[in-house]
């Protein structure tokens, strides 16, 4: 009679590491473990970052387009600061920053 549970209770063991075994090759060694899937959430957390980062900077652009097509007034603007343009008869003087001798 002892024999008969010793091996039903072995390969119930068995059964039970068998299945732990596997579990745990699941969660900690396999191709998506814990680690990889923390991982992979910190990495998609970055990347909708810069995703919202690059929307911002792309609705900038394209109100910036807008204003260059649209406004002269700006137009002027960047004409006069970046350029160094002036209207006719204007004079425009440079402004050197830095030590004078």
């Amino acid at each position: 009679m002892k024999k008969k549970k010793s091996k039903t209770n072995i390969k119930t063991r068995l059964i039970v590491i068998g299945i732990l075994g596997i579990l745990s090759y699941v969660l900690f060694w396999g191709e998506y473990n814990f680690y990889q899937l923390y991982q992979l959430n910190r990495e998609n957390s970055k990347l909708k970052a810069e995703i919202l980062t690059t929307e911002r900077e792309r609705a900038a652009l394209y109100e910036e387009i807008e204003k260059l097509k649209n406004d002269s007034n700006y137009i002027e603007k960047i004409a006069r600061e970046q350029y160094l343009m002036g209207k006719q008869d204007e004079k425009i003087y440079i402004v050197k920053s830095g030590e004078t001798e």
